[in-house]
């Protein structure tokens, strides 16, 4: 007579696996957990299976979370999912928003792609392979993503680069004197390059044919400033959009503040006419700064002023629907591509915002480094002098008839 098969099923929480099964001489469901080379067993104490399973999911949960507040020394076989929640909970809240926001992203893309229960240390070649034929295939997406276009490589070693940087930090972060990785199975992956990547930049001529129909294109005038804004300062869009009316720097003593609270020399103040102040928050590195700003951008700010009175806290382009909100850069994107169609302009591939601040770095290249560097954000040079400062026509052409 054939022995009679016993049910089982696999449960998956937090990145703990837990084994549900029934056993002979015993009406109760059952669950199995391994971890440093120890099987735990114990009833659920229930035959209900539904049930059983929302225990045994509860315990994955405590489990998950014993171990990321330390009260017992993490598993040898570090997963995938504990990795990011490790990462998350302990590097996250000293990130800038908008990194530990991309590193949420990123981690959750893992995360869909290998299973969160996927042992880390077990990441290799192939691991990488099938990540980026996954992401260039549209199998795995952002949670955000718009369209069906496939990510350009450069995006997809982003990603792979910023599991690096997880691992990096797991074989450096300790708990009960062990820990979280012995080495980082990512480094010294082949990842994917990107043949003629496209940095494209707005020309003055853009810039003017844009500014020409911006009331058209937005009625509020928020884009008239804000690409007065993106043309005269170089910075990022979002960080343009997080100003608040705090922070825009109108006499010496308010520029001589800012200075001192961010540990700068105050006496810059002295000869800076107006400033704004760009919080930490918003900045890509996290970094707080105050700079300069040209006589254009301050005739902008105060036209767009007189019209919008703002004070305080509140966001110099609050957000259509909440104004206590920013207005978010999707918006700020179809405003954009709006004044493009009206403009009669071709849509820049991979332009948008950020074309503004490679034009801004372009035109700078005659100028110290340092200087450039400091007031357009960046902090470093490699970066500046590679993926925003390209080549352009007439400094080419006196290159090819210079002697």
């Amino acid at each position: 007579m054939a022995r009679k098969k016993h049910w089982s099923k696999v449960v998956e929480e937090s990145g703990v696996t837990l084994r549900l099964y029934e056993r002979e001489n015993s009406s109760a469901v059952w669950y199995a957990y391994s971890e440093g080379g120890r099987k735990l067993r114990k009833s659920l104490k229930t035959s209900d299976r539904a049930l059983a399973e929302e225990r045994a999911r509860d315990i994955a949960r405590r489990t998950a979370r014993d171990v990321l507040v330390g009260d017992r020394p993490p598993t040898e076989r570090l997963t995938v999912g504990q990795l990011a929640d490790f990462y998350l909970a302990h590097r996250g809240p000293l990130l800038s928003l908008s990194r530990r926001r991309f590193m949420e992203a990123t981690l959750a893309l893992f995360r869909i792609h290998l299973g969160a229960s996927f042992v880390m240390a077990d990441f290799g070649q192939h691991d990488a392979d099938t990540y980026v034929a996954a992401r260039q295939s549209g199998r795995v997406r952002t949670a955000d993503r718009r369209g069906s276009n496939a990510p350009e490589p450069a995006t997809v070693k982003n990603e792979l680069d910023a599991l690096s940087t997880v691992c990096n930090w797991a074989c450096g972060f300790r708990r009960d004197g062990h820990v979280l990785l012995a080495s980082n199975p990512v480094r010294g992956l082949t990842k994917p390059r990107q043949d003629n990547p496209s940095r494209p930049r707005a020309t003055e001529a853009r810039y003017l044919a844009l500014l020409a129909v911006a009331d058209e294109a937005d009625p509020n005038g928020r884009l008239r400033a804000l690409l007065v804004l993106a043309w005269e300062t170089g910075r990022r869009i979002n960080s343009i959009l997080h100003l608040r009316a705090s922070d825009v720097l109108l006499s010496t003593n308010q520029i001589r503040g800012a200075l001192a609270g961010i540990g700068e020399d105050e006496d810059a103040a002295d000869d800076w006419p107006q400033a704004l102040r760009w919080r930490p928050e918003w900045d890509k590195m996290g970094y707080s700064d105050v700079s300069p700003i040209s006589g254009a951008a301050r005739n902008a700010l105060e036209v767009y002023l007189r019209r919008h009175p703002v004070v305080g806290e509140g966001f110099l382009f609050p957000g259509n629907r909440d104004p206590s909100q920013a207005l978010h850069k999707l918006m700020a994107g179809y405003y954009l591509t709006r004044a493009e169609d009206l403009a009669g302009l071709p849509h820049q591939k991979r332009g948008g915002w950020h074309a503004f601040r490679r034009g801004w770095a372009t035109r700078r290249k005659h100028l110290p480094v340092q200087d450039v560097m400091a007031q357009g954000g960046w902090r470093d040079v490699k970066a500046l002098q590679t993926a925003y400062q390209g080549a352009d026509a007439k400094t080419r052409l006196m290159v090819a008839e210079s002697a």
